[in-house]
């Protein structure tokens, strides 16, 4: 991830906080044109310990939606409690 917004800037500044961060994901669930979910480590965010966060992205086409049909993606995520 890389901070670009100006207001993002100044806060990983202020904080002594690298503006570019490496992510990876573990991706737990594929089913081609449908689902997909995956795992990050949040363990960059300050005073909370480092956590599993799951993403869920959900595709389905929609009618009139491109030109090949087009689609619709969904994505959730999970916070831990104290979010």
């Amino acid at each position: 991830m890389t901070a670009t917004g100006p207001e993002q800037v100044v806060f990983m500044e202020s904080h002594g906080m690298p503006l570019n961060t490496e992510s990876r994901k573990k991706f737990v669930e594929v089913s081609v044109l449908a689902r997909h979910s995956y795992t990050s480590l949040a363990d960059f965010i300050p005073g909370v310990d480092p956590y599993d966060f799951l993403t869920v992205v959900e595709l389905a086409a929609v009618e009139g939606g491109g030109r090949d049909g087009g689609g619709l993606v969904n994505m959730a995520g999970s916070w831990p409690p104290s979010f």
